[in-house]
Parts: structure tokens; C-alpha cells; sequence
């Protein structure tokens, strides 16, 4: 600057005199939101363009921190029991040290120092090369003893481990389907150099390695579509792809509920008899005939619809589908959400054989979470300009109970900001949603279209939670709540892995799979990869929050049934339980099901056509 003339010689001087002290300064995240600052991005763009970028834009996304916090956390907590129930696969890389290390190591005399002060700060390069994936943090073995291990960091912190609880839970990776036996030592598993990964995770450092599998979630407002939390991978800086939204991926079993709604709809009940047994689909275009199957093999002969649910046997949901007609069926599902145009025209869609996204999962559940009324999900709340002006107010279609279509609901924001405060019926107004513009004045909001019956999703609930209370999903009753329903879903070859449900006015869906479609393990089903993020999530998620139920419509009666047969129970019947029914569909003592299915035999075994 002083030889272009652009300052004098005495600024020159007191310039150099100045500390060098400068550094890097990036900035400071209060939340890790990357993929939904992402869509943030990109829906600004697609707004006003290149100015997007230099008008000082203000966006305001819907996210709620605590729970985008807990989300995050959540899918990485995951993935890593998952990685480590398929075993350690061994180091990222390995930095052995040079010879005469080794040789003191292995005799039990002390190193050089000279000699190991450089390994370790040759280490702390290779370190600090690798990049930190979900705050796994690079280590390097440099130490192992019977009992310990010891680790560096391209900090130069040094980190011990004792050989005890969950490190010594380790096997060695051999095959998706397969772990080697048990160490016996550290030095089964490890050896001097070795790169690895450690976290951080309630206070205490843990060994981890990068997942290869990926996982997904996403956290709706039921009530308004608002998107309340959503993580699209195990890490952003790893992958930009948005799992949550991009990745269309086979729903397996959680599309079944969506099948069933269409079901109840179309003169079945709850009660009504479907036989869970062997069917076989004849297609001239195909060069084997179809065998659907349950996931188990096996087959309960005359099974009660809430039951097929909450047991998900696949041959009652093909037959429910036969019986009503792909078309009739197809044509439901719009309402939720799906473009049913895009789905194919055959019986396999009963198994959820089409590609979704998650977020497409959560928008259909959300109708069956908030009674019945379709909403469309929502990621910007506001954008002010450079001034603080509103330049873009979310008006997204709001459940407003008691509502006629063509009403306007108008809903002032809680007193606190609270979104989440409702007293009374929580469907009666939306006084969870914020206020726009962050002032005190009532905001407008369209009421939310009724698609499904009151007395339907109602019927529809309370199978659901017995998802949860004698189903595939009993693990979710750790969190001790009565309005948790949901629906896991496994595909075949246990590609991916589902839970969608909601309680506590929360839809979430979680998902896990690999990115290539690769199998995830025999062992491996929604139960056990998907609800463990859902329950982790929502155990946070939940804390404080008043359970949330639907109100029973009028219309409905519970009645006491016989469980194998379906047929209302009379004084001597053993082992009756209750049952809900529409008052109109009661069946009498005398008769079968209302739904007769055409086959009564569970060994029968079905040739049918799939067209």
C-alpha cells in the first residue's frame, strides 16, 4: 500500500508495529439446520433471484431449534447403533510408527522422546487432514495396554479409554449378516497407529466409526404443515443429498395405514375377517408367477383387520386392495398428499412398492394425526428485506374444527410465541401457529380441507396405537404415553427401514438405508433401525408436552366381539374384547363379519390375475 501511494510512511509505520494476531474468523452456528438452510437457499432463489444474494434478505424458516437439535442428535445416534451391531470395520487409516518406537512398545521400555514427540506431531497432520463428519472426531491409537487405550488428537489432546462397557461390545465387521467373536483384547481390534473416530456424546468420549448407511428425519405441525425439524443425513459437510426430500425410496409396510383408511371407507371394519394366507399371481408379462409373502413366512389363517394391521401381514393388505379395486384405491390416495399417477397399477402397490419421500410420509400421516384434514408441509415462515419489511407471510392451510370451507380462521399467536400452547379441544382453533410477523394482531389462515370422515380416522387412530401397544412397535412404549401411533415399514430385502407416527401434536418420520439400495441385514427390519431414531427423537421431542388425543365423534359404538370370528360377543363368549364400530356396522351375534372374505380356509392357496 505504501509503494502504490495509497498510505504515508507514518501509517506505514504504526501498521507494522501492530500485533500480527490476525486469524480466521468463520462464523459461529447456534443450530447445525444445514439442509433445511439449504432448501431455505434455494426457495429465496427461485423468489427474487440473484438479489437473493445481495438485498439483504432475511429468511425465517419454521424450524423449531430445541427440536431440530434433538432430530440431529437423534439420526446420529442411529446410525452409529446401527453401525456398531454390524461390527468394526477397522481403521480409517493407519500411521504406525517408525521402527524403534515399535520395538520399546513391544518390549515395555519407555521411547525415545525425541523420536515419539515427532510421531505424534506427525499424526496430528494426518489428523487434522480428515474431515470431522457429526463432531467424529479423528483419533490416532498410541497406546495399548490389557486394560487401556489411548488416543491423540490433532488438538494434542490426549484421550484414554478403559478396555470396559461399551468398547469391549466391539466385533470385528465380517459381512452385513455376520460379526467375529468377541475380543478378548484391545489388541484383537486394534494396533499402534491406527486412525479411528471418537465422539462426545452425555460428557464422556466414545469409540465410533463414519456410517456407511444413511438415515433421514423429518417433524411436522400436524395442524398447519409447518416443517418443525428436518435432517437429511448423517452429516452435510459428508453429502448435500437431502434425504428428507430428495430420496424416493419404497415405504414398505408404513404405506399400509393409507390402504386401510380406504378400507374402512369401503365397508369393512375393524372386525372384519381377511385371510392371512398364501396367494399366488399369474402374469403373462412376467417370467415367474407372484408369491407374496410375510416377512416371518408364515401365515395366521383368518385374521381381524386391526390385528392384520398391528401384525403387518402383507397378504391381508393384498387382499383388502383385490377386494376393493386398484383403481378405487388409487384414487383415495391423493387426499393425502401422493401423486397417485405416478404409482404403478398392480397389487403391490398393498406393500408400499412405489418411491416416496419421507417428508411425503409425514405429510400423509399428518391427515391421520390431526383428524382428518389435508395439509401441505411448509419450511419459510416470513421473509423480511433490508428494512425489516415483509416481503413473503406463510399462509398455509390451517385444521380449524367447526370450520366451514369456505370460513377463514383467524388465530392470534400465543402470548409467549409459544407455537405449541392449545387449551381444550386441540383441534378447535390453530393457536399453535406463530405470528407471522412476530406482532401481537390476529393473522388469517385458510381452514385446512376435510378429507377423511371423522368416524374413519378416528377408527384409524386407535389402530395405530395398537401399533404401538401390542404391535410391531411396542419398543415406543418406553416413552410411556397413551397417543402414540405409528406404523413401522420394512422393504423387501431390508433395504430400508420405516417408522412413521406422531403423538404429543408431532408427526415424525424417521428412515434408514444405504444410499446404493444395498440390504441392511437379515436381522434388520423398521422395528429396529427406524424406531430407535423415532423413540430417541421423541423422547426429547416429548418432554412437557400434554398428550394429544382425538376426540370421539358421535356415531361410534364399542362393542364386545369374538376375536377369532369377529361376531359380537354374547355372555358366554370367551376371551371377548371391545371393539369400535361405526353404529351402522354393528354386526349381530348371529352373523360372520361384514365383510365376508372369499376365502375361509387359511391353507387355501389363490391363483389370481394381477391385472
Amino acid at each position: 500500500m505504501l509503494e502504490l501511494g495509497k498510505i504515508d510512511a507514518t501509517t506505514y509505520q504504526l501498521a507494522i508495529n501492530e500485533s500480527g494476531a490476525a486469524k480466521y474468523h468463520g462464523s459461529n452456528l447456534d443450530l447445525n439446520a444445514s439442509y433445511v438452510a439449504e432448501m431455505a437457499r434455494r426457495t429465496a432463489l427461485e423468489m427474487f433471484g440473484p438479489k437473493a444474494y445481495t438485498d439483504g434478505y432475511r429468511v425465517y424458516t419454521t424450524l423449531d431449534s430445541k427440536l431440530q437439535s434433538d432430530a440431529r442428535e437423534a439420526v446420529i445416534l442411529g446410525l452409529q447403533d446401527y453401525d456398531k451391531r454390524h461390527g468394526y470395520r477397522g481403521p480409517e487409516q493407519k500411521a504406525q510408527p517408525p521402527g524403534d518406537i515399535q520395538t520399546a512398545f513391544a518390549s515395555g521400555a519407555e521411547p525415545d522422546p525425541e523420536l515419539l514427540k515427532n510421531w505424534y506431531i506427525s499424526l496430528q497432520q494426518t489428523l487434522a487432514e480428515l474431515p470431522v463428519y457429526a463432531e467424529m472426531r479423528p483419533a490416532a491409537v498410541i497406546g495399548i495396554t490389557k486394560s487401556k487405550l489411548q488416543f491423540l488428537l490433532s488438538s494434542s489432546e490426549q484421550i484414554e479409554l478403559p478396555w470396559e462397557g461399551e468398547l469391549i461390545d466391539w466385533r470385528p465387521y465380517v459381512s452385513v449378516n455376520r460379526i467375529g467373536p468377541k475380543p478378548s483384547s484391545p489388541q484383537d481390534l486394534f494396533e499402534l497407529g491406527d486412525v479411528v473416530r471418537l465422539r462426545l456424546q452425555d460428557k464422556k468420549w466414545v469409540l465410533t466409526q463414519i456410517p456407511q448407511a444413511q438415515a433421514a428425519l423429518v417433524t411436522l405441525n400436524p395442524r398447519n404443515g409447518a416443517i418443525l425439524a428436518l435432517v437429511g443425513g448423517l452429516d452435510f459437510q459428508q453429502s448435500n443429498f437431502n434425504r428428507a426430500i430428495q430420496a424416493r425410496r419404497q415405504p414398505g409396510s408404513s404405506f399400509k395405514p393409507f390402504l386401510y383408511t380406504a378400507a374402512l371407507e369401503n365397508g369393512y371394519t375393524a372386525a372384519s375377517i381377511i385371510n392371512d394366507a398364501p396367494m399366488v399371481f399369474e402374469d403373462d408379462r412376467q417370467e415367474a408367477a407372484w408369491r407374496p409373502e410375510n416377512s416371518g413366512g408364515d401365515f395366521l389363517g383368518p385374521t381381524r383387520l386391526r390385528k392384520a394391521l398391528y401384525m403387518s401381514r402383507n397378504l391381508v393388505s393384498i387382499r383388502i386392495l383385490h377386494s376393493m379395486s386398484i383403481t378405487k384405491a388409487l384414487a383415495s390416495l391423493d387426499r393425502f398428499g401422493f401423486d397417485s399417477s405416478a404409482f404403478p397399477r398392480d397389487l403391490s402397490i398393498a406393500l408400499g412398492s412405489f418411491a416416496v419421500t419421507p417428508l411425503n410420509i409425514a405429510q400423509g400421516y399428518a391427515v391421520l394425526a390431526n383428524g382428518g384434514y389435508k395439509v401441505e408441509p411448509y419450511h419459510i415462515e416470513r421473509i423480511l428485506d433490508f428494512e425489516g419489511r415483509a416481503v413473503y407471510e406463510a399462509r398455509p392451510a390451517t385444521v380449524c374444527r367447526g370450520c366451514a370451507d369456505d370460513e377463514i380462521a383467524a388465530v392470534a399467536a400465543p402470548e409467549n410465541n409459544d407455537p405449541f400452547l392449545f387449551s381444550g379441544d386441540p383441534f378447535a382453533i390453530s393457536g399453535s401457529l406463530r405470528n407471522l410477523i412476530g406482532g401481537t394482531e390476529p393473522q388469517e389462515y385458510p381452514p385446512a380441507t376435510k378429507v377423511i370422515d371423522d368416524q374413519v380416522v378416528y377408527i384409524m387412530d386407535s389402530m395405530l396405537k395398537d401399533v404401538v401397544r401390542r404391535g410391531t412397535a411396542t419398543k415406543a412404549k418406553v416413552l410411556q404415553r397413551g397417543d402414540l401411533a405409528g406404523k413401522t415399514g420394512t422393504t423387501n430385502n431390508a433395504t430400508d427401514a420405516w417408522f412413521a407416527g406422531y403423538g404429543g401434536d408431532l408427526v415424525t418420520v424417521s428412515w434408514l438405508g444405504f444410499d446404493d439400495t444395498t440390504t441392511l441385514g437379515r436381522q434388520e427390519y423398521g422395528g429396529t433401525a427406524a424406531l430407535p431414531i423415532w423413540i430417541e427423537f421423541m423422547r426429547d421431542a416429548l418432554r412437557g408436552r400434554p398428550e394429544v388425543n382425538l376426540p370421539q365423534p358421535p356415531g361410534l359404538v364399542t362393542v364386545r366381539i369374538d376375536p377369532d370370528t369377529g361376531m359380537r360377543a354374547n355372555p358366554n363368549t370367551p376371551n371377548a374384547i371391545y371393539e369400535i364400530f361405526r353404529s351402522d356396522q354393528v354386526p349381530a351375534q348371529e352373523s360372520g363379519s361384514d365383510i365376508e372374505s372369499p376365502w375361509q380356509k387359511s391353507g387355501e392357496v389363490r391363483t389370481e390375475s394381477i391385472f
